[in-house]
């Protein structure tokens, strides 16, 4: 049948196609394909396509190595029972992964994160690793993992993203203060030319310009409020630049 359909595609637009798994050689050779509907999820796809290897030839070892799009946090109990359901069966299939964490993920480790900064001179840079335990000794299709966290810290990185993000909003809040002075100013009789600026329209000025900033989540303008005011997440901040500059890998 047809398998076409509107998905998301890879220069960000929204298109009619389908995806296709191809397996190759280290080479480049290919050697095995399928094809998936149009609309359907990267990280949907590798694990039907492993199975489906493991069904066409006798594979001894998979390594998995993936990004968020392919591999996520979430496919990691389903990797552990198609593991547990090849044991059964006596394949003797060893079943391996490296998976590099997305930062929006960060937050599930932020214990591990927090310990292996005290331990390490954040202005060098430093790798680290430790056991990272998942499951539930309840759950008999969830049993209790662990997995090896390894983390990889470059404070050059961390310097510049942490600076950027600094800047923007230094920008931010000026024009913020800005429009908050004006306000002010209007509201002790001055005048000037032009239209007068609101508690409303400056209130849908910042905010929006925040939120087109990707930084609603540390400048937070109070919508509700009938008066135009915003403030700073200090505490998220320093959460945030806490993060800058590391790479996380599960395995």
């Amino acid at each position: 049948g047809d398998v076409r359909d509107f998905g998301k595609s890879k220069d960000g637009g929204v298109a009619r196609q389908f995806v296709l798994s191809l397996v190759q050689t280290a080479d480049g050779l290919p050697i095995a394909h399928e094809v998936h509907p149009g609309n359907t999820a990267e990280a949907k796809t590798l694990l039907p396509m492993i199975r489906s290897l493991l069904e066409r030839w006798p594979l001894e070892r998979v390594v998995l190595v993936a990004d968020r799009g392919l591999l996520s946090l979430n496919n990691l109990q389903e990797l552990a029972q198609l593991q547990a359901q090849l044991d059964a069966a006596g394949r003797g299939v060893r079943l391996e992964y490296v998976l590099a964490v997305p930062a929006a993920r960060y937050g599930e480790f932020k214990a591990e994160l927090q310990w292996l900064d005290t331990t390490h001179d954040a202005a060098v840079a430093w790798e680290g690793e430790l056991l990272w335990a998942t499951g539930d000794e309840k759950d008999p299709a969830d049993p209790p993992r662990q997995h090896r966290l390894v983390v990889a810290h470059d404070p050059v990185v961390a310097q510049r993203r942490s600076q950027a993000r600094r800047e923007q909003m230094r920008e931010l809040i000026a024009l913020g203060e800005q429009w908050g002075g004006r306000l002010d100013a209007q509201d002790a009789g001055e005048r000037r030319r032009g239209r007068p600026l609101s508690d409303s329209g400056a209130k849908a000025r910042l905010y929006h310009a925040v939120k087109d900033a990707n930084l609603a989540h540390l400048i937070k303008v109070d919508l509700h409020s009938e008066l135009f005011q915003f403030t700073v997440d200090e505490q998220r901040l320093q959460y945030l630049e806490g993060l800058d500059g590391k790479l996380l890998l599960v395995t």
